[in-house]
């Protein structure tokens, strides 16, 4: 299951266009059905598959304290469920991130990858 979760991670940061990197502050934006699963369950579990995931296609060399300077996890109850990851020189507060995603909604259709 991992394995096919890291090839589906590495397409999208391709077509997303992200580029090699050293290191990075991680924000991560959590989109749950409900509120029954545990958020530290859901957090870690997104967080050690993208690491690896960009770290297997060769987009940081290695998932340690200098590719991961810091992150924080968000959630929210929506649709569709998924995790949504931002990577920058800070780390995004909640409303940034939704902001972020009602922008992108709004943009016109861009290709998406389906699962």
């Amino acid at each position: 299951m991992k394995s096919s979760w890291q090839d589906v991670i590495a397409l999208h940061a391709r077509t997303q266009g992200l580029l090699p990197f050293d290191g990075a502050h991680w924000t991560y934006l959590c989109v749950e059905r409900s509120m029954q699963r545990d958020k530290g369950n859901v957090g870690a579990g997104a967080q050690k598959i993208l690491e690896d995931a960009l770290k297997e296609a060769g987009y940081i060399p290695n998932d340690g304290w200098t590719q991961v300077l810091d992150y924080r996890h968000h959630f929210i109850v929506g649709a569709p469920v998924g995790v949504h990851l931002w990577l920058g020189s800070r780390i995004l507060e909640r409303e940034e991130c939704l902001e972020n995603l009602r922008e992108k909604a709004q943009a016109p259709a861009q290709r998406r990858i389906g699962m």
